[in-house]
């Protein structure tokens, strides 16, 4: 994941929720440190406060949103992290409860209730591996092929979240949208 990637997805935040002035990252112990320093950087850029809850357990979650809330958050943004995969319902489901709008960069996350999901194209990079693959079936060594950064990024944009927290998201984030659930 890299800083520009953080970066644009601190702006779509901001973009989708332009009243916001503090935001809570959620974060598991084995999210990267260099990821919420890159929120950390792009909230600053946008005048935006960033406050870090840590969550360790699934037990976790229902105080980390409660504590957003109690903090007066606008939004919620979440580190990249298979901990949120697994529990991306009832995340948007806290959300929800808690009137937070959830940012996402997992896959899925858009389509169990998130607000929105932004990150790497899973068919995308199904497709590069499959290609790796071919490339070793036909002999290549592993070791010589180069590391790829994901290059197709999605936007996923659900406007049944929108509507039951109330926001009306800006024509310029439809627009961009890879798809939009209704």
């Amino acid at each position: 994941m890299t800083p520009e990637l953080m970066q644009k997805r601190v702006r779509v935040l901001k973009e989708a929720v332009p009243g916001a002035s503090l935001v809570v990252v959620l974060r598991p112990p084995a999210t990267f440190d260099q990821m919420v320093k890159d929120y950390e950087t792009a909230a600053k850029q946008l005048a935006l406060r960033i406050h870090v809850i840590r969550v360790e357990r699934v037990d976790d979650l229902a105080g980390a949103f409660k504590a957003a809330a109690q903090k007066r958050a606008h939004a919620v943004l979440l580190t990249q992290s298979s901990f949120f995969r697994q529990h991306r319902a009832q995340i948007a489901e806290l959300g929800r409860r808690h009137r937070l709008p959830v940012l996402s960069g997992e896959a899925g996350a858009a389509e169990a209730g998130a607000l929105i999901f932004h990150g790497p194209s899973v068919v995308d990079a199904c497709h590069r591996a499959a290609a790796f693959v071919d490339r070793i079936l036909k002999g290549a060594k592993p070791a010589d092929l180069p590391v790829e950064q994901p290059t197709k990024i999605e936007l996923v944009v659900n406007l049944k979240t929108a509507k039951a927290l109330g926001l009306t998201l800006a024509q310029s984030i439809l627009a961009r949208a890879d798809r939009v659930i209704e």
